[in-house]
């Protein structure tokens, strides 16, 4: 009798189990066909301000970011960075967003891009010092446009 008790309660278990997997596996299969980032990010997009001392543009290929800086004579190449997809709220407003980081010796900058509803995009970087300088970390919001590749 009590062996009958035990493997019904293993048999109930192992249900549960396999039904949780099975619905593990469904979420996982239905996130994994979801495409990772909305086709709207993707391009090549110039800041609105020509006089930027910040990101000049930036190329967004799915989860791969390539930033350029304001230096001269040519916009400085941050090399091509992986990034991740985000979700970032506000109250009930959820939106999409990309987050990658780029390294130097001296400093790290996060680079949060999000979509506007207007089709502009904005690139947060966020620079922290490395180097015991004792500059101040600082933050600067980019808004791009999308433009044909150089």
């Amino acid at each position: 009798m009590k062996w009958n008790r035990v493997f019904s309660c293993l048999t109930v278990s192992a249900i549960y189990a396999v039904a949780g997997t099975l619905a593990l596996c469904a979420a996982l299969t239905a996130q994994a066909q979801r495409p990772a980032m909305s086709a709207g990010f993707n391009g090549n997009w110039v800041n609105v301000d020509a006089k930027t001392r910040n990101l000049v543009r930036i190329v967004v290929n799915g989860l791969s970011v390539h930033p350029f800086g304001a230096c001269s004579p040519t916009p400085c190449d941050w090399g091509v960075l992986p990034a991740k997809s985000s979700t970032i709220q506000a109250g009930t407003v959820r939106r999409e967003a990309l987050v990658a980081i780029h390294t130097t010796k001296a400093e790290r900058n996060t680079i949060t891009i999000l979509l506007d509803p207007d089709g502009r995009l904005n690139v947060d970087v966020l620079t922290h010092f490395t180097d015991n300088s004792g500059r101040k970390d600082y933050s600067v919001v980019n808004t791009m446009v999308r433009r044909a590749a150089p």
